[in-house]
């Protein structure tokens, strides 16, 4: 498949491989255990901070959708782009069930692989193409919505009204008011007081795409030095109030964590604005072509990266004792299985295009060979 560097835009390239890498690097904390030991220390609260900080992985990509398919509508060629989503989804979930089947220490039956498919737990990540899918169906019609308020007054009301109801809770239903020692140490107790109506938390990737969609509109006006010193701040704050919440115990998830944090919206926003915002005049046209060939690979490598964090994994907690010593092993291992999960993309990529020139070729020769009349 050919990159068309007219229409693509290295710096939305930048963002979606960045947001891979961000993706690898939260599964490393998962998969060296951060969330099984005691919080506590310098090293920990390093290892919360830039966990929390990753978090913006699957918003920038909503985002990115958003900034892209803005003025979508709906159509024929509109949804049959998805073909190649669910191509490459089926592909990479092929190749997680062979894996699993034959290679994983807790292997799946044949058939269970085959069901998998379709509840999106073959690929162990295929979560994030269930909740596309829906997304993708909507954004016609969430475009239309966005379109309708007509004014940026309007529209940064409809960004804050999403707000309100998807990550106003992580601010205010994450306390116990009373009793009062509570407040020194926070995970004593995971029963919170409600304050408000938690009920569309869920609808977070709406919020995101319509973010997308009013950065695309109307960009941040930051320079670029404002730009990094708030997200070096958001850092900060982010790292210390999930050090404080998890503090003399293991790690205490919740809304104030995920996806749907506040702090984790402003730093999807910052760092979004901040590499869309670089100067990308200087790439050349075979980095830009680069860029783009990677960016198209983002998704199956998202959904193989199951695959290279089952073989490097295991090998790291079984050789290496101690949550801490493994924390040595991140510029090691994140940068292998980004790569090995980007090769693995790029073979199925290639299988799917393979599969769909012969489709073309196929059809192409079915109505050029059908009855003639006359």
């Amino acid at each position: 498949m050919q990159v068309d560097m007219k229409k693509r835009s290295p710096a939305l390239d930048v963002i979606r491989c960045f947001a891979l890498l961000c993706v690898i690097c939260v599964h490393f904390f998962r998969n060296t255990d951060l969330y099984a030991v005691t919080i506590n220390g310098k090293v920990l609260l390093g290892m919360i901070s830039l966990r929390n900080f990753f978090m913006i992985c699957v918003p920038l990509f909503l985002m990115l959708s958003g900034y892209l398919l803005k003025n979508k509508r709906p159509g024929k060629a509109y949804y049959f782009k998805l073909v190649q989503t669910i191509g490459i989804y089926l592909l990479a979930s092929v190749a997680c069930g062979v894996y699993k089947v034959l290679f994983a220490s807790e292997p799946i039956s044949i058939g269970a692989a085959v069901r998998g498919l379709f509840s999106f737990s073959t690929a162990g990540y295929g979560w994030y193409v269930e909740m596309y899918l829906g997304l993708f169906l909507l954004i016609p019609f969430l475009n239309m919505m966005y379109e309708g308020a007509k004014t940026q007054k309007n529209r940064k009301l409809l960004v804050c009204s999403l707000l309100i109801l998807t990550a106003l809770p992580s601010i205010l239903n994450i306390w116990k008011l009373l009793p009062l020692s509570w407040w020194l140490r926070p995970s004593s107790s995971q029963s919170y007081d409600y304050l408000v109506p938690d009920y569309w938390i869920m609808i977070f990737p709406i919020t995101y795409y319509v973010i997308g969609a009013y950065l695309r509109d109307y960009p941040l006006r930051l320079k670029r030095s404002v730009n990094l010193l708030l997200i070096l701040l958001v850092f900060a704050v982010g790292g210390l109030f999930n050090y404080y919440r998890s503090y003399g115990t293991f790690f205490v998830g919740g809304e104030w964590s995920d996806y749907r944090s506040i702090l984790v919206v402003v730093q999807s926003v910052l760092v979004f604005h901040f590499l869309n915002g670089l100067d990308y005049s200087r790439v050349g046209d075979k980095t830009a072509a680069v860029l783009g060939r990677l960016s198209s690979w983002t998704l199956g490598a998202y959904l193989c990266s199951e695959i290279f964090d089952g073989l490097f994994y295991p090998l790291i907690t079984e050789h290496v004792s101690g949550m801490l010593m493994r924390l040595l092993y991140f510029p090691l291992i994140v940068p292998a299985v980004y790569i090995c999960s980007l090769a693995l993309s790029a073979i199925l990529n290639g299988i799917y295009a393979l599969c769909a020139r012969l489709f073309r070729r196929k059809k192409i020769c079915v109505q050029t060979s059908g009855p003639k009349h006359g």
